[in-house]
Formats: structure tokens, C-alpha cells, sequence
């Protein structure tokens, strides 16, 4: 199989999966939009003119807007696969040889890293689970208040004001604890696609004397080290120049393995951790990036969009 054939046919591509999920997200995403668009109006009976001027001028700017941030969002994910999907092909047919500063090597020329090296990851759940704590009490407390609000217009209602009044005013109670309900269905779900999307970026790594093997969502991936037929920096944060923070990528030409460790950028809460001490992660992590450079035989190529 040629080199730019097997590109398009690859069978195993981590990025790809990646880039499914963050435009899958996006397009949730416009739907509890358009949700919540709804139920405002609901709120205010369709009737914008009972918003105030500047009120009615943001809801239209965030209508607009929104939307088309959201669409944009989805263009750029594709765009962005595609792009990367070329690089790799250029990078398979040798267009493009371009290396980064930076090459792995072993800190002793006469000794390669000691295999298996094993880089397992496991779920954070600290932050997880102070987030939806948080997000519960934020939701808790606004709903304790709409109902002390309620209680009061009611009991005025019921004195001073007429049944349709009351009736309109337990109509827009409704709505806005359907509201809630929906963002905080949308919060929830965003954490779970986040989780999931992070799980194809830091996936469980071995490296052993045969080749590389990695664990992702429902996915093992083995590339003998006698196959790989490229290793490349895919990306770099700016705000990290430590090479152990960047994100790699090896490929045979029909899959590929593409890697960050989870302190990529330096998290304050990362969402996934090591199975391993931080330091020690960090340094088999190095270790990991020496051993393919020196089993492969192949230099650390840019693949980065410029």
C-alpha cells in the first residue's frame, strides 16, 4: 500500500476520533442553545418588548452571535483534522522532513531506557467531583431563591392582584426551572464529553523491546517499533517549553499513535492523572520519547500547522 493511499484509508487514527467528539459536542451544543432560546421566549410570552431596550439589543446580539461562534467551532475542527491529515501524508511520501530543535536521545549514549516502560493514567476524581458540588449548590441556591421570590409575589397576588396574573406568574416559575434543569443537563454533559475527549489525548502507554502499545476508549493500538515509519511533535503549548509537555504522534502508515501526558500545560485540576508519581511519570515520559527515537532510528519531525 502506497504511502499517500494508506493515509487515506488509515485505520486507527486517535485525532480523528477526537475531532468526531468535539464536533458532535458542538452540535449538542446549538441544540441546548436553541432549547434555551425557547424557553426564554416562553418566559416573556414571545413578547421581546417586555425585555427593556438593552435587554432586547443583547438577546439579539447573544442569538446571532452564539450560533454562529458555535458553527465556526466545528468548521475550525474539521479544518484543522484536514490539515493535520495532509501534513501526515506529506510527512509519509517525504515532502515534507522538516525537524523540530529539539531531538530525544539518552542521557547515556551507551544505554538505552530499560523496557517495559509503562505510562497508565486514571480518572481525577477531586476536581470532578468539586465541580458538580459546586454546580449544585449554585443551582440549589438560585432555585431557594426563586421559590422565597415566588412565595412572596404569590401571597401579594392572591391579596392584592387577579387570577390571571397569578397564573402567568406560575407559568414563568416553570419555565425558568426547566431552564435550570437543561443547563444543568448541559453542564453535566459537557464534563462527560470533556472526560471522553481528554481520554483520546492521554491515552495508557507501553513501551516494551517489540514496539509501542496503547490503550484508548475501547481501543488497543500495538505498532511494532520495525514499522513505525515516522515520529512527530503534533503540538506545543506556548505556555510549556518543557518537551514532556508536548503532544506526539508515531505511524505506520494505516494507524497511528498520538500521545500527551496529562499534565499537558500544567493543569492546576487535570482531569486525568498518572498511575505514577508525578516526577517519575515526567521522567519515564522522557525516557519513553528516548527509546522510540532510538528503536525507530527516526528523528523527531514537525508536524505542527503553522
Amino acid at each position: 500500500m502506497n504511502s499517500i493511499s494508506s493515509t487515506m484509508a488509515m485505520q486507527f487514527d486517535p485525532s480523528q476520533r477526537w475531532k468526531s467528539l468535539s464536533v458532535l459536542w458542538s452540535a449538542v451544543q446549538v441544540f441546548f442553545f436553541g432549547v434555551s432560546i425557547l424557553l426564554l421566549l416562553l418566559m416573556v410570552s414571545f413578547n421581546l418588548q417586555i425585555l427593556p431596550e438593552r435587554g432586547q439589543i443583547e438577546f439579539a446580539f447573544i442569538v446571532i452571535v452564539v450560533p454562529i461562534l458555535l458553527i465556526l467551532s466545528i468548521v475550525q475542527a474539521q479544518r484543522s483534522y484536514h490539515q493535520s491529515v495532509s501534513r501526515r501524508r506529506q510527512i509519509l511520501s517525504g515532502e515534507w522532513q522538516e525537524r523540530t530543535q529539539f531531538q530525544p536521545a539518552p542521557q547515556n549514549q551507551n544505554a538505552l531506557p530499560s523496557t517495559p516502560i509503562w505510562l497508565g493514567i486514571r480518572l481525577n476524581l477531586a476536581p470532578i467531583i468539586l465541580n458538580f458540588i459546586l454546580i449544585l449548590l449554585c443551582f440549589g441556591g438560585i432555585l431557594l431563591l426563586l421559590w422565597s421570590l415566588y412565595s412572596t409575589w404569590a401571597t401579594f397576588l392572591n391579596n392584592y392582584g387577579n387570577a390571571a396574573t397569578a397564573i402567568a406568574l406560575d407559568a414563568w416559575l416553570r419555565y425558568v426551572v426547566l431552564a435550570i434543569i437543561l443547563w444543568v443537563t448541559w453542564t453535566a454533559l459537557g464534563v462527560f464529553v470533556n472526560l471522553r475527549m481528554r481520554r483520546w489525548l492521554c491515552p495508557e502507554l507501553e513501551a516494551t523491546e517489540d514496539g509501542l502499545a496503547a490503550w484508548y476508549p475501547g481501543e488497543e493500538v500495538i505498532i511494532p517499533w520495525d514499522d513505525v515509519r515516522y515520529f512527530a511533535l503534533v503540538k506545543q503549548h506556548k505556555s510549556s517549553p518543557d518537551p514532556n509537555n508536548w503532544a506526539y504522534e508515531i505511524g505506520d502508515g494505516e494507524k497511528s499513535i498520538r500521545w500527551q501526558q496529562p499534565y499537558m500545560a500544567k493543569r492546576m485540576y487535570p482531569l486525568y492523572v498518572s498511575e505514577l508519581p508525578r516526577d517519575q511519570y515526567e521522567q519515564e515520559f522522557a525516557n519513553l520519547l528516548s527509546l522510540i527515537a532510538a528503536r525507530t532510528g527516526r528523528p523527531l519531525l514537525d508536524m505542527r500547522l503553522k
